[in-house]
């Protein structure tokens, strides 16, 4: 075999791999004019977002694709959230109810605002009425920081003379705070999501749809936001309600005795009973002239009926 033939046999062996090369360089090109085509459709939004898994729902919005002939409707794969694996900081709304016997109940009331002041909280709320039995009573409630609760409980209870009656309530409101807080962020997500969309909707029907949407969202996340900034104010601030009354005078083998109440009361009584009498005596003066003519008038009919009766009797009695 001569040069010649050796060239020619080697150009027939490589042409079949050279137009394999270029069938699959022709492909390429092909498949990427059809991505390049349908790069202007929306494709699904996935976040990893809040620690989620990759499971989605998938809502419709609606919105409709661009760079194709005709409407295409897409998707938003909206994160399912996970459960919340550790919690680290327990949420506790303490509150306290106190029942107390003191000496004065105005020193008392000022000796609470006080406390309140002093461990950096305030006066809720404070009154001072006097009970039937002519004793003056109270009720304050104040609420102070958590982390001062337990000292301004202890410093309220120094001013009593006894301690009635003492409740303390803890309720753990931790899950419904985690709750709260992951109900807000997978809201904020979703309208992450949907202001994204907007963003590419052409069409004024969507972009209508989702402004709706958006709005809806907007609406819910302020709701979640006010929901947990109460419970966040009340784990902060505690709250102290304290029931106030000023002690007997004089307590005897166990038997509480007021001789001053005592003493007060039946004068209010006696000025009772003469107030009573005076105003019958200004009735019956008043109403003097009246009872004149009322008794005039019983005995005018006294007398004509006694005279009647006495020319009946003779006539028919006396003959």
């Amino acid at each position: 075999m001569n040069t010649k033939e050796a060239r020619n046999l080697v150009i027939r062996n490589k042409k079949p791999i050279i137009a394999s090369g270029v069938t699959t360089v022709v492909v390429f090109v092909i498949v990427l004019a059809v991505l390049g085509v349908m790069g202007g459709r929306p494709g699904p939004f996935q976040y990893d977002l809040l620690g989620m898994d990759s499971k989605t729902v998938s809502y419709d919005t609606g919105f409709m694709g661009r760079g194709m002939e005709g409407d295409v409707t897409s998707s938003v794969n909206v994160p399912v959230p996970t459960s919340p694996s550790v919690v680290t900081d327990r949420k506790v709304i303490n509150n306290a109810s106190l029942s107390l016997v003191v000496k004065k109940t105005d020193d008392a009331v000022e000796d609470i605002k006080s406390i309140a002041r002093k461990h950096g909280g305030f006066v809720e709320n404070a009154n001072i009425y006097i009970t039937t039995g002519d004793r003056k009573a109270g009720s304050v409630a104040i609420r102070v920081p958590a982390t001062n609760f337990d000292a301004a409980v202890a410093e309220i209870k120094t001013i009593a003379v006894t301690i009635e009656r003492e409740d303390i309530n803890a309720s753990d409101v931790t899950e419904q705070f985690i709750d709260y807080e992951a109900r807000l962020k997978n809201l904020k997500a979703e309208e992450t999501q949907y202001a994204e969309i907007l963003k590419r909707a052409t069409k004024i029907d969507d972009i209508v749809t989702i402004t709706d949407r958006l709005a809806d969202l907007r609406g819910r996340i302020e709701s979640q936001e006010g929901q947990l900034k109460y419970l966040s104010q009340q784990v902060d601030l505690s709250t102290i309600h304290v029931g106030l009354i000023s002690e007997a005078d004089v307590e005897v083998f166990g038997v509480v005795w007021s001789p001053l109440v005592v003493v007060k009361l039946a004068i209010k009584d006696a000025l009772a009973s003469l107030v009573g009498y005076m105003n019958f005596i200004i009735a019956v003066m008043f109403h003097l002239p009246i009872i004149i003519l009322w008794i005039l008038t019983v005995a005018l009919v006294l007398l004509v009926l006694w005279k009647i009766g006495k020319k009946v009797w003779w006539r028919w009695f006396n003959k």
